[in-house]
């Protein structure tokens, strides 16, 4: 009787390391994919902010503030604030609006070096 509790506790443990196991391997796996998530978002965040920092050179080269840009392309200065700030992203139709006005073209990365349209 003795032998078959032991035998009995054994399965058990070892079932539970297996189980243990599994928990572990899951979160190493989560974690990896939270840390990708977390670059993807990091880089896109990276892509808004370049946006934006090329807007207020270009907007402050023309001595125009930002109440005068947002009126010009239909848009508030709240949004025209968070979008030179990195926070936010133009629509396509905006940014359209934003590079006809200034006469240039928006990079959409960071390398950007104020070229021209």
């Amino acid at each position: 009787m003795v032998r078959f509790f032991k035998i009995k506790t054994e399965k058990c443990n070892a079932g539970l390391l297996f189980i243990f196991l599994i928990c572990v391997l899951a979160a190493s796996v989560l974690s990896c994919q939270s840390s990708k998530n977390a670059e993807t978002l990091h880089d896109t965040r990276m892509q808004y902010r370049s946006i934006g920092e090329q807007i207020r050179k270009e907007r402050i080269d023309r001595g125009l503030s930002q109440k005068e840009l947002a009126d010009a392309v239909k848009m508030s200065q709240e949004t025209l604030s968070l979008i030179e700030d990195g926070f936010a992203t133009p629509i396509q139709h905006k940014m359209v609006a934003i590079e006809e006005f200034l006469g240039v073209e928006l990079i959409n990365d960071r390398s950007f070096t104020g070229h021209p349209k």
